[in-house]
């Protein structure tokens, strides 16, 4: 006896479905027992079952699109029917701003601060290469890129405006990236 005292004290719950008006069931509406901070969701029947639920106990069915609803539970024994309503829901202002690119702020900082003296130094800006020139003015600067000697910039595509910079038949006749003919207005910080 003490046995069936326990299932029916600890075996108690809550069966109910959650409808819109037109009697569609709600599949995933949010069940809420408030009391103890129980939540379960509907099938795609609408149906629920929520446990350790008392009478007295407030719940509350909310679902997207619908006016929430709150009840006070009064008889454990019949499930319940629970219809929600259409709601208009109003989204506030929207406002869609440009990503702010953490390069170009970069970029921008650093000409401001310190300007380019020559157009090879806008190489210097690329994350993994490094120049060095080693033949005084005229020629292209030696370029290694992540480590790798890419020569005078043979082993790499540089254009400007579209125009290839290195390719074989200019008048290096190697393909070097001499970008010295680019004419730079000097930046003063």
């Amino acid at each position: 006896m003490l046995f069936l005292v326990t299932i029916d004290v600890f075996g108690q719950g809550l069966n109910g479905i959650v409808v819109n008006e037109e009697n569609v069931a709600l599949d995933g509406a949010h069940v809420y027992l408030l009391d103890d901070d129980i939540r379960v969701h509907t099938d795609h029947h609408g149906e629920f079952h929520l446990d350790r639920v008392h009478v007295g106990d407030s719940i509350m069915v909310s679902y997207v699109g619908y006016q929430s609803q709150t009840f006070v539970v009064t008889n454990l024994k019949e499930r319940v029917h629970i219809i929600l309503i259409v709601e208009s829901t109003f989204l506030e202002e929207v406002t869609i701003a440009p990503v702010l690119n953490g390069l170009s702020f970069n970029a921008t900082v650093n000409n401001k601060t310190t300007p380019l003296t020559n157009t090879q130094q806008v190489l210097t800006a690329v994350p993994g290469l490094f120049i060095g020139q080693h033949a005084g003015g005229g020629k292209a600067e030696q370029i290694f890129l992540r480590g790798f000697d890419v020569d005078n910039g043979t082993d790499m595509a540089i254009s400007v405006d579209g125009m290839p910079v290195n390719m074989v038949s200019q008048a290096k006749g190697q393909g070097n990236a001499d970008l010295h003919f680019v004419y730079q207005k000097p930046l003063i910080a």
